[in-house]
């Protein structure tokens, strides 16, 4: 994590102006999912859409933008949905 606290993570990130804010607000309800040993939460589209109150349409967009910046990946599993999050800072 580059010597970074994951506070100090969530904050660069939410501040990072090249994602939008849709990115930005999904990439903070991912973070109320998952376990701190993991870093993998398990959420549908369908549900973070709901929790968000937009279309899961804008989730899906979402999600690639959070995946194309390195912040989130998919983990592969046999049914449903399941991400792994990255502090998605690079202080090289």
């Amino acid at each position: 994590m580059n010597g970074l606290t994951q506070t100090d993570c969530f904050a660069v990130t939410m501040r990072d102006g090249a994602l939008s804010i849709g990115a930005r607000l999904l990439w903070w309800e991912l973070n109320q999912w998952v376990s701190d040993d993991l870093k993998v939460c398990f959420p549908t589209q369908t549900k973070l859409a709901e929790n968000l109150g937009v279309h899961r349409n804008s989730v899906i967009r979402w999600l690639q933008e959070l995946k194309d910046a390195g912040l989130v990946s998919d983990v592969p599993r046999r049914k449903g949905n399941a991400y792994a999050l990255t502090n998605g800072v690079s202080l090289d």
